[in-house]
């Protein structure tokens, strides 16, 4: 009878000290996370501002074929192209009111309305891969099975997005939302966007 009350204790202190040691990891990689969103955020607005006071960089030399005045400011190698899709995440709810009418003895009519809903959420799919092509008119990928690309004129809004997935977010007039998911996503990316679409703006 110790030894099984030994054994449980010392399970209830394992546990204790893994979830305590998982929990402060947590809470260093977050911390990690919002010390780089927040050195992201200054060096990117001082290289954003840099660009519109100077001039924004540009490519020469890139084997593609460029519309009248259309400028090339970046190319963005090995980039995924996602799509905002809603996925039904297994989860029901549901509300309603039943009734029950005597028709008899031991016969009855059962009814009753109600509504039911599937918890779902948004997720970021990958429809293509390739190069990323950032111009003073068009962004657009060069991917493995087709061209993808969004007019700046169609743009709503962008932000640069760290974490899980980095890169650029971007809201389109109209179609779905796009992830450009960048694998080493750097200020120079998002403050070369920003100055693009703040000048063509």
């Amino acid at each position: 009878m110790d030894v099984l009350i030994i054994i449980i204790a010392a399970i209830v202190v394992i546990a204790i000290i893994a979830f305590s040691s998982s929990q402060a990891e947590n809470e260093r990689v977050q911390e990690q996370l919002t010390e780089r969103k927040d050195e992201f955020g200054i060096e990117t607005e001082a290289l954003a501002k840099q660009y519109l006071e100077t001039s924004i960089p540009t490519v020469q030399g890139a084997n593609i074929k460029l519309q009248r005045g259309e400028i090339l400011h970046a190319v963005i190698p090995d980039v995924d192209w996602r799509e905002a899709r809603v996925v039904r995440t297994g989860n029901v709810s549901g509300v309603g009111v039943t009734g029950r009418i005597k028709l008899a003895k031991g016969i009855y009519l059962r009814g009753g309305t109600g509504n039911i809903s599937y918890e779902s959420e948004q997720i970021f799919k990958v429809i293509d891969s390739g190069d990323f092509f950032m111009t003073n008119k068009r962004w657009f990928l060069m991917g493995e099975t087709s061209t993808k690309k969004i007019m700046l004129s169609k743009i709503l809004t962008f932000s640069g997005n760290l974490g899980e997935t980095e890169g650029l977010i971007i809201k389109r007039e109209t179609g779905k939302d796009v992830l450009i998911e960048i694998p080493e996503f750097a200020p120079e990316h998002y403050a070369t966007a920003l100055a693009i679409f703040n000048q063509e703006v």
